[in-house]
């Protein structure tokens, strides 16, 4: 008998795009602060790259004051997107810095934000998203957007242990839906494999260009994983993808302190 051919391919991307691409003179300020850039906006140089890959869904970290002075509206607009949420930033000191947001040339039916921790605490350093999209296909896919604490050591270990575990009890809610988990897990994908494979997501391996300047290696802590009734194709492992952005700015590891990564995800008929 062979093989069944998918229902539809989505093309996902998923950015952390520091402090937004510090498009406001106030993320500016607080990429300053964060590690003493003095440069100009990098917005519009991600943006570009966004557009180069045009992806169907695209989830972003830090989009810092985005859901200000119409920066989502243009980004719909700049990418051919049909909508979008933005989610709310719960981390004290700075609101608004950078909230998970998602953009689709699909349909939203529904979003919210994702909250973790007692506020003002090391676990609540967490922003996440939950957004149900229906394709043109008709089929419904619940995307998780992530970005998990930053704390290094025994202690950031502890509280991205606890964050996994709260996103895990989030997805089996859906266990016989479509599910994709995407985010900044600011570790690596053997630190998240063993806890997401034990409840049978399937992670997206080491490469593609998902990997983060550590200052003494690259580190692939930017993962996208999704239940086994989806299949993917690490996209951004592709000589193709790396060109594309090659040939779309020369700087592009630059944008950024993390780079773009991506797959092919393919909806098979149940």
């Amino acid at each position: 008998m062979p093989s069944p051919e998918p229902v539809e391919i989505v093309r996902l991307m998923q950015y952390n795009i520091i402090l937004g691409g510090a498009v406001t003179p106030r993320c500016k300020n607080l990429r300053l602060l964060f590690d003493g850039w003095e440069g100009e906006s990098t917005f519009e140089d991600a943006l570009a790259i966004i557009k180069s890959a045009d992806p169907d869904i695209l989830v972003v970290n830090e989009a810092c004051d985005w859901r200000l002075s119409h920066i989502s509206e243009h980004v719909v607009e700049s990418l051919g997107m049909n909508d979008f949420f933005v989610g709310e930033d719960f981390v004290g000191g700075y609101p608004d810095a950078a909230p998970d947001a998602i953009f689709t040339k699909y349909k939203i039916v529904e979003a919210e934000s994702l909250r973790f921790g007692e506020p003002n605490t090391i676990d609540s350093v967490f922003r996440g998203i939950k957004a149900t999209i229906i394709t043109p296909s008709n089929v419904e896919l619940i995307i998780f957007g992530v970005h998990l604490v930053h704390e290094t050591g025994d202690v950031g270990n502890r509280v991205r242990y606890a964050q996994i575990d709260y996103l895990i009890e989030e997805i089996e809610r859906h266990q016989n839906s479509f599910v994709i988990l995407t985010g900044d897990m600011n570790e690596t994908y053997h630190f998240t494999r063993k806890p997401l494979e034990e409840v049978g997501m399937i992670g997206l391996l080491e490469g593609g260009v998902n990997h983060r300047w550590t200052g003494e290696n690259w580190s692939s802590i930017d993962q996208i994983w999704v239940t086994p009734n989806l299949k993917f194709h690490p996209w951004s492992q592709d000589i193709e993808y790396y060109d594309n952005l090659e040939n779309t700015n020369k700087q592009w590891k630059a944008v950024s302190d993390h780079n773009p990564e991506a797959a092919l995800i393919a909806i098979y008929p149940p």
